[in-house]
């Protein structure tokens, strides 16, 4: 039985969602000779989410449908500042030119708008709601894809699901099954390959990171310092600058996230399985569904 957004999503408390939305009766949109759009939707999911709130666990954009890995952060909204809100709000809806550019926000608008405190907790909230974030992406990407078509209509079907992740084990089962979602659809054969998944940018920041360290390591410094999380001084952390969360803030212990994860599972346990053999990953994506009849191929050498 389908249950209203209003009473699966608390907007005064943090939480973790698994968020899907197809293409319009599930039509390859962004498929075939309209692959580029799927660069699109991530390139909009990136943009936005450095505007709300929101946290990006993991995330697959394939041929005619995305899924999501979110926690909100209303604390986080909460702490900005009004100023901070209306500057949010100008990036996110900014006046353009004629041309169709972004202008640069108004300082006057800006100082009127902060100055709202009814405007600003208005917005405040907003911006911490999976709900806005993905109307907005949503609807951008609709337009751009129908005026590129020369035709109108719906592109998106219906709003999206959301699905709530009570538990850690929920949330890190979830965003195994994201990521190997082009594998099980026969679009990739590896993690490595499949193009715009989280997986995909967490491993090529950590080759990234492996090789820094070895060129820092021919540069004879052997005597390099090694922290708990794997820093070596000198030399960014494997997940440093990369835009969607790192993996210690998908597996939070604080108190705000206590509520959805109240047996917090050990780093120790997790990293080497997110990005060493991936054996948890290979398991939940290969559980089949009378409904996708394609489970993720037994690697050589491993039983399923």
């Amino acid at each position: 039985m389908t249950i209203a957004r209003a009473h699966l999503v608390d907007p005064t408390r943090a939480g973790a969602y698994h968020l899907v939305n197809r293409c319009v009766r599930r039509s390859f949109l962004c498929g075939d000779r309209c692959e580029h759009r799927r660069q699109w939707v991530h390139d909009l999911i990136r943009e936005h989410a450095a505007l709300f709130a929101i946290d990006i666990c993991a995330y697959a954009v394939m041929a005619n449908h995305f899924h999501l890995v979110v926690i909100t952060h209303p604390e986080r909204c909460a702490a900005w500042s009004p100023e901070v809100v209306a500057l949010h709000w100008a990036a996110i809806f900014p006046k353009r030119a004629s041309d169709g550019a972004a202008m640069p926000a108004d300082p006057a608008e800006l100082a009127r708008r902060s100055a709202d405190s009814a405007w600003v907790a208005k917005h405040r909230e907003r911006l911490g709601s999976v709900s806005w974030f993905m109307k907005v992406m949503k609807e951008r990407l609709a337009r751009r894809a129908n005026r590129e078509d020369g035709c109108t209509g719906s592109f998106w079907q219906g709003r999206f699901t959301s699905v709530a992740l009570l538990d850690q084990a929920a949330l890190i089962a979830c965003m195994a099954y994201v990521d190997l979602n082009p594998i099980r659809a026969k679009q990739a054969e590896t993690p490595e390959t499949s193009r715009l998944t989280s997986i995909h940018d967490r491993i090529a920041a950590r080759q990234s990171h492996r090789i820094a360290m070895v060129i820092q390591t021919r540069n004879h410094t052997e005597d390099a310092i090694t922290d708990a999380s794997g820093r070596v001084e000198g030399i960014p952390g494997p997940e440093q600058g990369i835009w969607i969360a790192p993996l210690a803030a998908c597996t939070p212990t604080s108190e705000a996230l206590h509520a959805i994860a109240p047996c917090p599972l050990s780093l120790d346990v997790i990293l080497p399985r997110f990005c060493g053999r991936h054996d948890k990953r290979e398991t939940a994506a290969r559980m089949i569904h009378h409904d996708h009849p394609n489970p993720v191929p037994v690697l050589q050498g491993q039983a399923a």
